[in-house]
């Protein structure tokens, strides 16, 4: 199967556990999928910087607390358009895993 699209999904994290969690759940979701390298490659990249962009401050403006991050996207190989193929993107969204106060 073909990979070029991954998508990380985390719920209820400590920012501080984000970067060995979200390294971990893209790992695991590589792990079902065999590409050539170069369209791997190309993920890799985007993954990091995905995973930069989510641990650069992102996590300190969503309050205190647990957050839920998702970091997706669809990487090329080689990052070069290809017809018949979405066009190069990363998602990341940060947002707070508050729970409702207790009556």
């Amino acid at each position: 199967m073909t990979l070029m699209s991954w998508n990380v999904y985390l719920t209820d994290v400590d920012p501080a556990k984000l970067g060995g969690l979200a390294h971990d759940a893209y790992e695991e979701f590589k792990s079902r999928y065999t590409d050539a390298a170069e369209a791997v490659s190309a993920m890799d990249e985007q993954f990091d910087a995905a995973l930069a962009a989510a641990s650069s401050g992102l996590c300190n403006i969503v309050g205190d607390g647990n957050i839920n991050v998702t970091l997706s996207g669809h990487a090329n190989p080689g990052h070069r358009p290809r017809a018949g193929y979405a066009n190069d993107l990363v998602t990341v969204s940060v947002s707070s895993a508050a729970k409702p106060a207790e009556a």
